[in-house]
């Protein structure tokens, strides 16, 4: 059984912070997100507490 991530507050933050970046960067359509997105929140999360954050978990 996989381990629960623990988002904290800081946690939110740097994801929304990413988020806002990767908008200005062009990487959201009318549908979504571009999968890259989630891979570049996955890594800007890779030093927070708790188990991996991957890049499905981030979605």
């Amino acid at each position: 059984k996989e381990s629960r991530c623990q988002w904290t507050n800081d946690c939110d933050a740097t994801l929304v912070r990413t988020l806002l970046a990767c908008k200005e960067q062009g990487l959201q359509s009318d549908s979504g997100w571009k999968p890259v997105v989630w891979t570049q929140c996955a890594e800007a999360l890779k030093d927070t507490p708790g188990p991996v954050k991957t890049a499905e978990k981030c979605q």
